[in-house]
């Protein structure tokens, strides 16, 4: 292995090889320490600085296997699911939001109003819950009640970006830029236009809201204002992030570029990670990994920006995306040729030194958006079979 080492700057090479791993002179060493600090996965993407990590005593322990599912029904997509204090929220893409008691696996509501037409993920806070139909954001009580909705346009779909949650504020993608709104009543408090319409869902961390989209630039704005901190290029529509920690901002982009932000906008290095786009960006416990469209999966050194290992196991995903705990890396997997269940994707576990695959689910369920992670367990959309689609709790 290593014969495709490279620099943080230099081309890579990205073909399959027989082992589907390949390593490179990069090295992590996992340190828990620098997980968030945090119990729930809220967010589309676990935190509102979209992280994707989770602390040690959040990390499932595998082998996982079902231990409850929830049975729906969809004709568009399976969308991933949010968990906050033992409740789990997801939606069918089509008219309805629910909520599932994690200890129990049974629905403790289900939210169906007129003209509803849900197209994100939601978000979850204390009070309530957030999601983003054809062509407003609403709010419902923890309960299923519908709190508010906003008027003003915003842009929702698949394949955009979804709402997420800054203080006080829910941010929401426009036709040419960012809206914060009031969590309580909805009511706008800003808009700052950035001249095209956000492709990555903003990232929100102490005061700063991140913003990255089609203009291949990485916004910073002041959250309570919206007003611009600073703008840095990147090498092209960012995809993926922003995710920032202690160490900086990353984003990956179309070009299949990993890029790392000091917090003045400062470039600290770029490394090329695929020949396709990043679809998403994990950033926590001393690793960045990124996972591309073509279905593969990359560890990169925070610090440095050389890579450390690339796995063509991972599986490609419009709604999922790696999650880091502890020493594991969990991200959809092809299965291996043989397994009881038959050929397709599944739910896996990485060792995040080494790039080894630790671990697959091999049962009938066949998950397609997330994982979500709480207390443990792992939670992801998919199909129970052919016909029915369903919310499923890995533990």
């Amino acid at each position: 292995m290593g014969a495709c080492a490279i620099t943080a700057t230099s081309a890579g090479c990205f073909g399959r090889n027989s082992s589907d791993l390949e390593t490179f002179d990069g090295e992590v060493s996992v340190d828990p320490s620098l997980a968030p600090d945090r119990t729930s996965w809220s967010v589309v993407h676990g935190d509102p600085a979209n992280t994707r990590a989770v602390p040690p005593e959040a990390t499932p322990k595998p082998p996982l296997s079902v231990s409850w599912t929830e049975s729906y029904e969809t004709h568009i997509g399976h969308v991933h699911p949010v968990v906050r204090d033992g409740t789990v929220v997801a939606s069918d893409l089509d008219e309805e939001l629910f909520a599932v008691d994690t200890e129990t696996g049974e629905r403790e509501w289900t939210a169906a109003p007129e003209e509803f037409e849900p197209r994100t993920a939601p978000a979850v806070t204390e009070d309530e819950v957030l999601i983003g139909s054809r062509s407003s954001l609403r709010a419902f009580d923890r309960d299923g009640d519908e709190r508010w909705r906003t008027e003003e346009s915003v842009r929702f779909g698949p394949f955009r970006s979804d709402p997420t949650i800054a203080g006080d504020l829910s941010l929401v993608s426009t036709p040419l830029g960012l809206a914060a709104h009031d969590l309580e009543d909805g009511d706008q408090r800003w808009e700052q236009p950035i001249g095209v319409r956000p492709t990555a869902t903003p990232a929100s961390r102490d005061g700063t809201i991140y913003l990255g989209g089609g203009d291949a630039t990485l916004h910073a704005l002041e959250d309570e204002t919206g007003d611009v901190r600073w703008r840095t290029n990147a090498d092209d529509e960012i995809t993926a992030g922003p995710a920032v920690t202690d160490g900086g901002v990353y984003v990956g982009t179309g070009s299949g570029t990993v890029i790392a932000v000091d917090f003045d906008g400062a470039v600290r290095w770029r490394t090329e990670v695929a020949d396709r786009d990043v679809d998403a960006v994990a950033v926590g416990n001393g690793i960045v990994c990124a996972s591309d469209d073509g279905g593969a999966l990359t560890v990169v050194e925070p610090d440095s920006g050389d890579r450390v290992w690339r796995s063509e196991r991972a599986a490609s995903s419009y709604a999922a995306g790696p999650v880091i705990g502890s020493g594991l890396i969990f991200a959809r997997v092809r299965r291996d040729r043989g397994s009881g269940s038959g050929s397709g994707e599944t739910i896996g576990a990485f060792d995040a030194e080494s790039g080894e695959l630790e671990w697959q689910y091999d049962g009938d369920a066949r998950p397609v958006s997330g994982p979500a992670v709480e207390s443990g367990a792992l939670y992801l959309t998919g199909r129970e079979d052919d016909r029915t689609s369903a919310l499923f709790e890995f533990t």
